[in-house]
């Protein structure tokens, strides 16, 4: 919930603030469906007078801190780049340090290995790209030794789960459970396609990802990893409302290359620094987008800057004793921040950012439910 909007439904009526409930509906991007309708985290900030910039209010700040150096060291160019290593020092963050780097490594270096072999015996494939990608493909949706006879599924907690919902989302988890969500199984199947050397790509549409690859004709294939089928785009972009905007600009529909996937992995850092801590608008959540923002646009995480600039300015207007946005807009200072927030959510939707509603929303959940639900 926020202060200001310019539509012209709500000019000149009060700033309303319901103190009792900052509890941030979500913003799209690959967390947004879990941050719907969730229960209020006791943390949540429930007014303007706490300071968001006190760190010591969550005892492992510094895990994010970590996670953040790891990820900028790489888009700087003092570590190799990594995606796997980035989404790694993520989820430590998530999972309050108790990730063990050595046994992650090892399940990925371990699937990587029998990857190789199965796909070497694989005569059948017109290139050895396509046996690359066929043999992640029989890893995630055929019954294997690699995944003791048992394909990879959904985990439907991922959206329904009262609590938690965020760690059925996590490639950590898909890897222990073999179930996962449309954050950790296009993200898992990206990482081995790496370690493997087979073409692959994460794509992205509002609220979702999927991967994309071609095969020995050029023809682009677009895997939906949650289902284990391939889509057209046509009927990606209908039933996941991508707007021509953001297919226009690369937002959406658009194959992620190094710096982008690092980016995406600062999003849910701040997302998930979000749900633990409450906290959706500080210095660290400001660092995350301004660090992505440099290194690649137009990104979902332009979505993050949008939200601290509302909230910090709602903030500024509030304490200072403002409650109409006319009362607003004639301050001489508060009104030029109001104009730069009004700029950058003209851009956000030129670029054609997209958030669902709560029936669209519903309408993709239920369909998902029934998916899972569906004998197989």
């Amino acid at each position: 919930m926020y202060l200001l909007n310019t539509n012209k439904a709500m000019k000149n009526i009060g700033i309303i603030l319901i103190l009792c409930c900052i509890m941030h509906t979500c913003t799209g991007g690959i967390y947004a469906q879990t941050r719907v309708n969730l229960p209020q985290n006791k943390n949540i900030i429930a007014n303007f007078v706490l300071n968001e910039d006190d760190t010591t209010r969550y005892v492992n700040h510094y895990l994010f801190e970590q996670a953040y150096q790891v990820i900028e060291a790489m888009l700087t160019g003092k570590q190799e780049k990594s995606f796997r290593e980035a989404l790694f020092w993520v989820e430590c963050a998530y999972l309050q340090g108790t990730l063990d780097k050595t046994a992650f490594d090892k399940q990925i270096d371990d699937l990587t290995r029998e990857l190789k072999v199965m796909a070497s015996y694989d005569k059948k494939a017109p290139t050895k790209d396509m046996a690359l990608n066929y043999a992640i493909f029989t890893l995630f949706y055929r019954p294997c030794p690699l995944n003791n006879n048992t394909p990879y599924t959904y985990d439907i907690r991922a959206i329904i789960a009262e609590r938690d919902r965020y760690q059925y989302g996590l490639v950590t988890h898909l890897l222990e459970e073999g179930k996962g969500s449309c954050r950790s199984l296009p993200y898992l199947y990206k990482i081995l396609a790496d370690e493997i050397g087979a073409e692959a790509y994460l794509v992205a549409a509002p609220m979702h990802f999927f991967i994309r690859h071609r095969d020995h004709n050029g023809k682009w294939w677009n895997l939906e990893t949650t289902t284990g089928s391939f889509r057209s785009s046509g009927s990606i972009i209908d039933e996941m409302h991508v707007p021509e905007a953001g297919i226009r600009s690369g937002l959406y529909m658009n194959n992620y290359d190094i710096n982008a996937e690092l980016v995406l992995c600062l999003y849910d850092l701040a997302s998930i620094y979000e749900d633990l801590t409450g906290v959706y608008s500080n210095f660290f959540i400001r660092k995350c987008y301004t660090l992505g923002l440099q290194y690649s646009s137009p990104h979902i995480i332009e979505s993050r800057k949008v939200e601290d600039m509302r909230y910090q300015l709602n903030k500024t207007a509030w304490n200072m004793g403002l409650r109409k946005e006319e009362e607003l807009i004639n301050n001489p200072v508060l009104s030029i921040r109001h104009k730069e927030l009004e700029d950058e959510e003209k851009k956000i939707k030129d670029i054609g950012y997209y958030e669902f509603s709560p029936e669209e929303y519903r309408i993709q959940l239920e369909r998902l439910v029934n998916y899972v639900n569906t004998p197989k």
